[in-house]
């Protein structure tokens, strides 16, 4: 099984954040198939094998790195995934 991220981010104003978390999956996790796009203003979502695991619209805040990569992490303790 394959662990995919997705996020839908403010374009202009969420740029920076985006490509933090990116390098930061990355980092620890080289096989996760990573994908975003520009969406709705202020938007932040973030989606693993498409369910919604963090809604900035929801929350009005962004993700901490540690939490989009501990949800990333139990993906693999739950299934059978290979994290390099």
């Amino acid at each position: 099984m394959v662990v995919k991220v997705h996020v839908e981010y403010g374009a202009q104003e969420c740029g920076p954040q985006y490509r933090e978390l990116v390098k930061s999956i990355r980092d620890h996790f080289p096989a996760v198939e990573i994908s975003g796009e520009a969406g709705r203003s202020g938007s932040f979502e973030v989606k693993i094998n498409d369910q919604l695991i963090f809604s900035k619209l929801e929350t009005g805040n962004f993700p901490s790195t540690n939490y989009v990569c501990e949800q990333v992490q139990s993906r693999f303790a739950s299934g059978n995934c290979n994290i390099l």
